[in-house]
């Protein structure tokens, strides 16, 4: 009995999945590192040229400051540099990342 070509694939493709799954979650670490040691502008090697920083929903919660969308870099750090203003000191504590449903820790 053949196995179906398409399991095959499924069977790569979920294999791919879950290393790409892998690969975000450390990205994701290494930026949170990178803020909690205020070491800000390293996160821009990550950032490509042309990103668009989302923030418009923060009206929602009350943040009608820095709610908007920052397009480049540039729009990105003017958006951190109003955001980290309200406060005088800010300390970031990392608490797990999760992806996919599954719990990563350090």
């Amino acid at each position: 009995m053949s196995r179906c070509p398409c399991a095959w694939k499924a069977a790569i493709s979920a294999r791919y999945c879950v290393a790409m799954s892998e690969e975000n979650v450390e990205i994701v670490r290494t930026l949170f590192d990178m803020f909690a040691r205020r070491d800000h502008e390293a996160a821009f090697g990550y950032y490509d040229a042309e990103i668009e920083w989302d923030a418009s929903r923060a009206r929602e919660w009350g943040d009608v400051d820095t709610a908007g969308v920052y397009h480049g870099h540039d729009g990105v750090r003017a958006y951190w540099r109003r955001w980290l203003s309200a406060w005088e000191d800010i300390e970031a504590t990392e608490v797990g990342f999760v992806d996919g449903g599954r719990r990563s820790s350090r």
